[in-house]
């Protein structure tokens, strides 16, 4: 594993991640206990992750960019036991609320700070790897995954040791990955792509060099990086690839050990896909799809660079570790040919959305006829099936967007603005324009006499989202238009 000028073999990362999951055992933590993971991508949050998971925990990645009100809201939720972070994110959740550390058993820091818990350097010495570990059950948790919630709060998408498993097992047994292998890792450790890069290299015994966000400020650097390291498989929203093509010479650096390309998260305009295919003419390339709560549960090999009167490409077909079905609004299976709902049943779904029952039973449809004797989660997406057997994305069904590989709910960003004092009402809609393309523009009314400006809003959003929920725009109106039952006419803000 690779990451700057760290550099750590399996034989050392085993023994640090052994040794810290020891020290958590320790400090108190049981089973299923959520660990909060607050660092920036590094070895040693890869340290941390498996030393969670060692230790019988579930590790929660928070979004190191969010505002600390927003983090919070995370930990909170699930109620995490444990945290392990650098000491300037410490000190940012603490001048945020000074007695959140008091709910916690244990920090494990960069530097320790005095706390209203046990708080511990995140160096041990060699003796906590001899304490015994607990026998891990794989139907339990091993991570949670937040995500954009319509209500205002996110919801936390919790994946068991068994689901997380057999999509590696899956990745590793598609892409043919072995130890000659080396992949980049271009997300962020709070988005499932990681969970390919991370675990796929950990399972094949290949290399992983992480890319750290703020080196993608200098594309071209990237791609060179890419070059210089060897790497043979990279996986990426399109966004990323394409900002490589057009601004980090790609194509100029093309590197030709680069056999696969896996890319999901967003659609991918076919002009731009085929200017990357065109850059990398030696590489395979892979269009993966699926939300966070199933991790990628459809594929297409792409058999060559696609026309350009093409308009879309597939998302292929179903993954061999699950079991799709495209339903109705009834939860029957549609005639061939129609458009219906992609539901997903097998060991990768999630088991629940943290501590939302009522959001749980809502995402699922029950066994039954045309369903299986299993139940399959509901995921949104209105997908049809052609003739060869590929299914096409046809958009949602909800107020949901994909932008920059981020799953949005509109919803949240509205709730997140009805909280400025002095607005009366707020809508907050997408322009998905050209494919790939999202821009979310936010209209408000403020109260009579109040005085909001565009700054104010702006100041306001950013304490409460993190930087990919923002909106592009904003829009301050004296009132909103009305359909004729008096609710916020949407379509008429596009």
């Amino acid at each position: 594993m690779e990451c700057g000028d760290e550099r750590l073999s399996y034989s050392e990362l085993d023994d640090a991640a052994r040794r810290l999951a020891g020290r958590m055992v320790q400090a108190g933590l049981r089973s299923e206990d959520r660990v909060g993971l607050l660092l920036p991508k590094s070895a040693q949050s890869v340290v941390s992750m498996c030393a969670v998971l060692a230790a019988g925990g579930a590790y929660v990645p928070v979004d190191e960019q969010s505002p600390a009100a927003r983090q919070l809201g995370v930990l909170r939720d699930c109620g995490v036991r444990g945290l392990v972070a650098t000491r300037s994110a410490l000190v940012r959740l603490l001048d945020a609320d000074p007695e959140f550390a008091h709910s916690l058993n244990f920090v494990f820091s960069s530097e320790p700070l005095e706390l209203g818990c046990a708080c511990l350097p995140w160096q041990t010495d060699r003796s906590a790897g001899d304490i015994a570990l607990p026998q891990v059950d794989p139907s339990r948790p091993a991570y949670l995954l937040y995500t954009s919630g319509s209500t205002g709060k996110p919801k936390g998408v919790v994946v068991s040791h068994r689901g997380a498993r057999s999509f590696v097992d899956w990745a590793i047994q598609s892409f043919e990955l072995t130890s000659a292998d080396h992949l980049a890792n271009h997300a962020q450790l709070n988005f499932d792509l990681s969970v390919l890069d991370l675990f796929a290299a950990l399972g094949s015994g290949a290399r992983v060099q992480l890319i750290p966000p703020r080196l993608l400020l200098r594309p071209h650097r990237v791609s060179e990086l890419m070059l210089e390291r060897g790497v043979t498989v990279s996986y990426s929203v399109p966004s990323t690839l394409t900002l490589l093509a057009r601004e980090g010479r790609l194509g100029e650096v093309a590197p030709s050990q680069l056999r696969r390309v896996l890319f999901a998260g967003e659609v991918f305009p076919v002009p731009a896909l085929r200017q990357v295919m065109q850059a990398l003419p030696h590489a395979r390339f892979f269009n993966l799809f699926g939300p966070t709560e199933t991790n990628v549960c459809t594929w297409h090999a792409l058999p060559g660079i696609p026309p350009a009167k093409a308009q879309a490409i597939p998302i292929g077909k179903p993954c061999s570790h699950v079991r799709v079905a495209i339903l109705d609004a009834d939860g029957h299976p549609v005639a061939a040919g129609e458009p219906g709902e992609l539901c997903v049943a097998g060991p990768p779904v999630l088991l629940e959305y943290f501590g939302r029952a009522d959001l749980t039973r809502a995402a699922f449809w029950a066994p039954g006829p045309g369903r299986g004797d299993e139940r399959m989660y509901r995921t949104g997406d209105r997908v049809r099936q052609d003739r060869e057997g590929l299914l096409w994305f046809l958009g949602r069904r909800d107020r949901q967007v994909k932008r920059r590989g981020y799953r949005i709910e509109l919803g949240e960003i509205e709730s997140a603005l009805a909280l400025l004092p002095g607005i009366r009402e707020c809508a907050v809609v997408a322009n998905t324009g050209a494919p790939g393309e999202c821009r979310v523009r936010a209209v408000l009314v403020p109260e009579p006499g109040a005085d909001v400006s565009v700054l104010t809003i702006k100041l306001h959003c950013g304490r409460l989202l993190p930087p990919y929920m923002l909106p592009d725009s904003f829009d301050v109106r004296e009132s909103l238009p009305r359909t004729g039952t008096g609710k916020i006419d949407l379509s008429s803000l596009q």
